[in-house]
């Protein structure tokens, strides 16, 4: 069925979004800027944390502070080393996973690597099996990044299956020519992200990790 299965981290694997969204929400709040944390789950999944405060600060005609980013990432790991955990189930999926795994993921290198590792999943991928965005020019939604892992795991883009939580992620994995599944059982979405990744392209949306456990794990 496929060759090659290529995880979104964030959403996926583990349940971070909600708790960045909190931090940075409380952040931007801290200097001036009303946005909470659901509207930024909403509006900025996908985006890098340079272009999530790029554009909060031309959306908001602000200008943030230079140590903006690093603050509100030292805030962030503080948090996550406490209280990230993983999506219910996804340890069990990847341990009886028959196809070869990677991970894809617009968080920084760095950050992936710490949310993987708190939560115990990444003794479960090779360390060269997980791909940041900041491996390429264009992340998400352009289909670099995508690409750049199923070449990288020494497989073609048409038999690789990508498991997205956003939007851009589905737009991405199909502009690479992926087969995409969207999944919504991370705490931070909403009650349309199943109709929203339908519309955007994926080819089946699961709502709770067994469900996408029992399609692939035979």
């Amino acid at each position: 069925m496929y060759d090659l299965v290529i995880f979104d981290c964030d959403g996926v694997l583990v349940d971070s979004e909600a708790l960045v969204a909190g931090i940075y929400s409380d952040f931007f709040k801290s200097h001036g800027i009303d946005i909470t944390a659901h509207e930024l789950g909403e509006q900025y999944a996908g985006k890098t944390d340079f272009n999530l405060m790029q554009d909060i600060q031309a959306r908001f005609k602000v200008t943030l502070p230079e140590d903006a980013q690093a603050k509100v990432s030292s805030i962030a790991k503080a948090r996550m080393e406490t209280e990230l955990q993983p999506i219910d189930g996804v340890k069990s999926l990847l341990k009886n996973l028959p196809f070869p795994k990677c991970v894809c993921s617009n968080s920084g290198y760095k950050r992936l690597l710490s949310s993987l590792d708190i939560t115990g999943i990444l003794e479960l991928f090779e360390v060269e099996h997980i791909f940041s965005s900041s491996f390429v020019e264009k992340p998400k939604p352009a289909p670099d990044l995508h690409i750049l892992a199923a070449s990288k795991m020494g497989y073609a883009p048409e038999k690789s299956l990508v498991i997205e939580d956003s939007v851009t992620g589905i737009q991405a994995a199909k502009a690479a020519g992926m087969d995409v599944f969207g999944f919504t059982g991370a705490g931070h979405v909403s009650e349309r992200q199943a109709d929203l990744l339908r519309e955007a392209g994926a080819h089946k949306v699961f709502t709770h990790m067994d469900e996408l456990r029992t399609y692939l794990v035979v």
